[in-house]
């Protein structure tokens, strides 16, 4: 590929986590690594699709900005049904409904999984909407840190950390 037909640097970048991620989760190519991830370029005509997951159905915490937003895009344009999940939602307005190239589409819900009433309301509505198909994938990318050494956390903060980064998404 020559350097007038490789996408920018950002999308690049973009294609190298996403590649790493379905790597990881075992749905991209079985030769995947991560050097392998990290020189991957497009090699195939815009639009088209690689991989599906026609009819599966996704959880994806934390879905509304960065590498969550970027997986949420990726699954529901490779035909998914996923139900995303963030604090604000606002940001996931544009991708909310029907995908415009395939059969996927975004359900999205305010709710800080950090709380157990954010992660019952998580697990209310995927039981709602995917019933009796059940659950594909979970992708917990929830998480934060607090910038001072650990041995100075209060013990609100300790389990503000545990609660979001550690505690199942699953448990109420």
């Amino acid at each position: 590929m020559n350097i007038a037909t490789r996408p920018p640097s950002r999308e690049r970048a973009r294609m190298r986590k996403v590649a790493a991620l379905l790597a990881v989760l075992g749905l991209g190519c079985a030769s995947a690594s991560s050097a392998a991830a990290s020189s991957i370029e497009p090699s195939r005509p815009a639009g088209s699709r690689l991989w599906s997951l026609d009819g599966r159905t996704a959880v994806v915490t934390g879905g509304s900005k960065g590498l969550g937003r970027a997986i949420v895009e990726e699954l529901v344009a490779q035909g998914c049904t996923v139900l995303t999940c963030a604090r604000d939602v606002a940001p996931l307005a544009d991708l909310v409904g029907e995908s415009g190239s395939g059969s996927g589409c975004c359900i999205a819900i305010e709710a800080d999984v950090s709380t157990a009433a954010g992660r019952e309301a998580l697990v209310s509505e995927a039981e709602r909407r995917f019933g009796a198909r059940g659950l594909g994938l979970l992708v917990n990318n929830v998480g934060t840190n607090l910038r001072k050494p650990s041995t100075e956390y209060t013990d609100a903060e300790y389990e503000m950390l545990h609660a979001t980064n550690q505690v199942r998404v699953s448990q109420p």
